[in-house]
């Protein structure tokens, strides 16, 4: 089912207007596959009120935000689609029923493995390469379409101009803003005019910037999705659409080791997991800590303490490292939390290390404590958005799910009316999008919200979000997720002044694929901050995100030692837990 419009809940004031009560004038376009569909029943549900589509496959019809059109023809798959506060145009594609019948046939034939899938794919194009494995246009969940290399002109001095010409909607903007990656691909227009960019997938490598290094003589294949398909297999990144890309050169050298190894695969397993294979989180522990491990009487840490203090009591990271030296061996809470009181009223004014004070608050559940130091931010670093985020959830963890709806809305409404770079609700502020849209789902009904906005679109949410948040500004690293077929993903936190950066953010989500089930491992590579002081990295994992039994599992590591590939933790999406 392709739908032109994406639906997120957004609060331009308070939250408190969200029930609205004028109708809107709703027009839109249905068609098929051969063109425009006349005489479709375009109804508002559970009243009297309908329309029937024109010739042109047009119709127009009035309904309140909040309410649920539902379209319907004889022998096509019924479709309801809920009425926001943003969109006034909704166009739809209609598919037949036989169609959606035959892809749950196809569904129920034996599942082939990835390397079957591999192995087939030369002669098979429904098959494409992606960075979570192979997509199988016949068991796809949604509408996807592959085109053959053969039939792309070659046309231009890059790739974009060759593409452009393969998806009506597809438009290429080449003279972009200041600060955005240029060139930009539109895939689909937005009634509120968000329009967000398209990303790549590439031979399994995400890009932001568009391939322009590649030529059509380049290309053994390429599928575009677009909506639902592109954000249910790509989470929250691929709001924009996905193109992916298979290149002759990759095909080829897949085409080899399939002769190569497949009569060895087992050899080729071991080989790769053991070259493969990072290195564990296990950060180094400082001469200081060392000399205190040797203490055998708390009395006797004490004593040291007070002496080491003389050479390292400048530095708020000997304290974030002997408060937890204190906690963990001598069970000493008291003397826990007077060390870090020393940070937060001596390193009062650094927002890296109070961030840092913030995540250790978090791990010892003291919520409130940890809502202080981010107020305590936001005061220093009002106009960043990170910060207004980051005070908001502190709401949400100690279940004020108000003041969080507010503090959302109230920094969406000071960007509008006065920064330059107003609210991306697909794009840059596309966290706080995800969190927003949460909150009423999850607590709508505690908030009192109107009912008609507690209907549950889960479609671009997956069943495990992941959450990395960082301390340092300048913290340079790469995440490498790797599902449980061995295809990874990796994302490098952009050295170069980009859109998040500029506007304050220092986190980064993603969905993980429902359709791979066991470990996932999170991966990192760091690369340092300009600075000798560590990095504070928090990696939270979300389960049943979005649904009332969500829960989550967070970590906090202390990065130091640089370039060097280090496993984090893995992520188990079925048995909901984490593990180092």
């Amino acid at each position: 089912m392709k739908i032109k419009a994406f639906f997120v809940v957004l609060f331009v004031g308070a939250f408190s207007t969200i029930a609205q009560t004028v109708k809107k004038d709703i027009s839109g376009r249905i068609a098929k596959e051969e063109g425009p569909l006349k005489n479709v029943n375009v109804r508002v549900k559970n009243t009297s009120t309908g329309v029937l589509t024109n010739a042109k496959g047009k119709y127009e019809i009035k309904a309140f935000i909040g309410d649920t059109l539902i379209f319907s023809y004889v022998g096509f798959h019924t479709v309801q689609v809920p009425i926001d506060n943003e969109n006034t145009i909704y166009d739809l594609d209609m598919y037949t029923e036989v169609q959606k019948l035959d892809e749950v046939v196809v569904k129920e034939k034996k599942a082939f493995t990835q390397k079957e899938l591999l192995a087939e794919y030369p002669s098979n194009m429904n098959l494409i390469k992606t960075s979570q494995g192979i997509l199988d246009k016949d068991r796809a969940s949604f509408s996807i379409r592959i085109i053959d290399g053969k039939n792309i002109i070659n046309v231009g001095t890059d790739i974009l101009y060759s593409l452009v010409n393969l998806h009506p909607q597809m438009e290429v903007i080449r003279d972009c803003l200041a600060e955005t990656i240029c060139p930009q691909v539109i895939l689909q227009k937005w009634s509120s005019g968000a329009n967000p960019a398209a990303i790549f997938d590439v031979d399994g490598f995400i890009y932001e910037q568009a391939p322009t290094f590649l030529a059509a003589q380049d290309v053994d294949r390429v599928a575009i999705l677009t909506r639902n398909g592109a954000i249910s297999r790509y989470g929250s990144a691929g709001t924009g659409g996905v193109i992916i890309i298979n290149t002759k050169s990759k095909t080829w050298m897949d085409d080899i080791a399939i002769k190569r190894t497949f009569e060895n695969h087992e050899l080729r397993d071991s080989i790769s997991k053991k070259i493969g294979q990072p290195v564990a989180y296990n950060p180094n522990t400082p001469n200081y800590i060392n000399e205190l491990n040797n203490a055998d009487l708390k009395h006797t840490a004490e004593i040291l303490l007070e002496k080491q203090k003389i050479q390292f009591g400048s530095s708020p990271y000997y304290f974030f490292d002997v408060a937890k030296y204190f906690k963990n061996r001598w069970n000493d809470n008291k003397k826990s939390e007077a060390l870090l009181n020393i940070i937060a009223n001596t390193f009062s004014n650094d927002v890296a290390v109070l961030k840092a004070l913030a995540y250790r608050y978090e791990e010892l559940d003291q919520k409130e404590k940890s809502l202080e130091v981010y107020l305590k931010i936001l005061k220093i670093k009002s106009k960043e958005a990170q910060s207004h985020r980051d005070v908001a959830n502190a709401y949400y963890e100690i279940g004020n799910y108000k003041k969080a709806l507010g503090n959302y809305a109230r920094y969406e409404l000071a960007v509008n009316e006065l920064d330059t770079l107003p609210f991306d609700t697909y794009g840059v502020d596309l966290l706080m999008t995800t969190e927003t849209r949460n909150i009423v789902r999850v607590r709508g009904k505690e908030l009192f919200l109107d009912k008609k906005w507690l209907q549950e679109h889960d479609t671009w949410v997956q069943n495990v979000r992941l959450l990395f948040e960082w301390n340092h500004p300048n913290a340079d690293f790469k995440l490498r997720l790797v599902s449980p077929d061995d295809y990874y993903d990796d994302w490098r936190n952009p050295a170069i002044k980009s859109l998040e950066r500029s506007k304050g953010y220092y986190s980064k989500e993603f969905f993980l694929d429902n359709d791979f089930k066991g470990e996932w491992q999170i991966n990192i590579n760091y690369f340092g901050n300009n600075s000798d002081v560590p990095t504070y990295l928090k990696v939270t994992a979300y389960f049943d995100y979005g649904k009332s039994s969500q829960s989550k599992e967070f970590k906090v590591f202390k990065l130091q030692e640089r370039d060097k590939d280090i496993k984090l933790i893995s992520v188990f999406a079925k048995e909901k837990h984490i593990t180092p």
